[in-house]
C-alpha cells in the first residue's frame, strides 16, 4: 500500500447498505529515508607506539554505524582497528533495512616497521691537536639520527663531540614513534694527556782543560 490515510470498512454480504467504518483511521507511513552515505571526519593511522588504527565517520541523526555491515554501535568512533579494508555504514535505527555503505573503502595502513638497530662506521678519538671526538652511523633510508634519542639531525655524521658514553639512535622520518636505539653504547675517550714540561737532569759545560788540549794540538801542527 502507499503512504496514505485509510479508514477500514466492512459490509455486509448479503446487504450492500449495511456498512460499518472504523471509528479512527490507519496511517500508512511515508517511505523512510536512506540515510546519506556515510563520510569520515578522520582517520588515524598505526604507529609504533600504537599499532592500531581509529576511524570517525560523520554524524548523522537517527543512526547506527558499522565498519562490517552487520554490527552497528551507537558511537560512530571506531578505535583499536586491525591493519585492513573498511566499508563505512550508517542504517536508520527505525528501520534496519535502510542501511547506505560508503562508495569508497577505508584503508587502515599496516604497522609501520622500527628503523633497524644502528651501528658506526667510523670513531674518531680526540687527540691533542683535535680535542673532540666524531662518530659516523651507518645510513638508512627514511631515518634521523641522535645521540641523546631527543635531538634528531638528517646526518649521520656527529663531529666536536667531547668526552661521553654515547647512544645510537635512528627515527623514522614518517613516524617519531618508531625509533631503535644501540644495543651497545659508544665511548669518546678523555683528550690525551700532553707530556710535563721537559727539564734537565744535568748539563755539562766545557772546561778549560778541554781547551788548552785542544790548543797544543794546534800549535803542535
Amino acid at each position: 500500500m502507499a503512504p496514505n490515510t485509510y479508514t477500514l470498512y466492512v459490509r455486509n454480504t448479503a446487504d450492500n447498505t449495511c456498512v460499518t467504518p472504523s471509528s479512527s483511521a490507519i496511517t500508512i507511513n511515508a517511505i523512510p529515508t536512506p540515510p546519506v552515505e556515510p563520510t569520515t571526519v578522520s582517520v588515524v593511522q598505526p604507529t609504533c607506539g600504537t599499532p592500531s588504527g581509529n576511524i570517525t565517520i560523520t554524524t548523522q541523526a537517527g543512526v547506527a554505524y558499522s565498519l562490517d555491515g552487520i554490527t552497528y554501535q551507537s558511537s560512530n568512533v571506531f578505535t583499536a582497528l586491525a591493519p585492513n579494508t573498511y566499508t563505512l555504514y550508517v542504517r536508520n535505527t527505525l528501520d534496519n533495512t535502510c542501511v547506505t555503505p560508503s562508495s569508497s573503502a577505508i584503508t587502515i595502513n599496516a604497522i609501520p616497521t622500527p628503523p633497524t638497530e644502528p651501528t658506526t662506521v667510523s670513531v674518531v678519538q680526540p687527540t691533542c691537536g683535535t680535542p673532540s671526538g666524531s662518530i659516523t652511523i651507518t645510513t638508512q633510508a627514511g631515518v634521523a639520527y641522535s645521540l641523546d634519542g631527543i635531538t634528531y639531525q638528517s646526518s649521520n655524521v656527529f663531529t666536536a663531540l667531547a668526552p661521553n658514553t654515547y647512544t645510537l639512535y635512528v627515527r623514522n622520518t614518517a613516524d617519531n614513534t618508531c625509533v631503535t636505539p644501540s644495543s651497545s653504547a659508544i665511548t669518546i675517550n678523555a683528550i690525551p694527556t700532553p707530556p710535563v714540561e721537559p727539564t734537565t737532569v744535568s748539563v755539562v759545560q766545557p772546561t778549560s782543560s778541554i781547551l788548552c788540549r785542544r790548543l797544543r794540538r794546534r800549535t803542535t801542527l
